[in-house]
């Protein structure tokens, strides 16, 4: 019997485009643009499917390149940030710091929290919705009764620190004002020329 080796078949390749994902044009690794060009390419490969060349004269500037650590810390940090703004957010409203204020002395029932604030059912569970989304609050279910409670210790001591920084924007103004009165009683005029 002869040599019974497969002859290689040449299929044809789809044609390469640079990674994509994300917004706009960002800078791919030299790997990944070598990889979509070709060996021995020079320039970036963009993610929005075009490529800059890295030659003088070339279409365009290089675009700097980050490291993928770089890329992932600041992914990172986007999120936190996001999620510290949707805090913040939440607690943006007088009614909900008065609810985290009430559930600061211990746990609530819906009963004690609604005689404590004044607001109808659909109000105070519009903001218990809110808070509890935000992982600020907990619910326990006794029964057909619900009550409430902080979800962390530290939201007590996040909201005495808020106002400890009203304390002291309210001195600052105090001081201000002082000063006025010891003056002319006027506030001094901005030079505008």
């Amino acid at each position: 019997m002869g040599d019974t080796t497969l002859p290689v078949l040449d299929i044809p390749q789809p044609a390469r485009r640079p990674p994509t994902g994300g917004k706009g044009a960002k800078p791919v690794s030299a790997i990944e643009f070598r990889r979509w060009a070709g060996p021995g390419a020079r320039g970036t490969a963009l993610a929005d499917g075009t490529a800059r060349s890295g030659r003088p004269g070339g279409e365009g500037k290089t675009v700097a390149k980050r490291t993928a650590k770089a890329k992932a810390q600041t992914s990172e940090q986007e999120v936190i940030y996001g999620m510290q703004a949707e805090i913040c957010r939440v607690l943006g409203h007088r009614r909900r710091i008065q609810i985290l204020d009430l559930l600061a002395e211990g746990e609530k029932s819906t009963a004690e929290l609604l005689r404590a604030l004044g607001v109808n059912k659909v109000n105070l569970s519009q903001h218990l919705a809110l808070l509890k989304r935000a992982g600020l609050i907990e619910t326990l279910h006794q029964g057909r009764a619900a009550s409430y409670r902080l979800s962390f210790t530290e939201i007590k001591d996040a909201c005495r620190l808020i106002r400890e920084v009203l304390a002291a924007r309210l001195r600052q103004g105090t001081k201000l004002a002082r000063s006025l009165e010891r003056g002319t009683g006027e506030a001094p005029r901005p030079n505008l020329s």
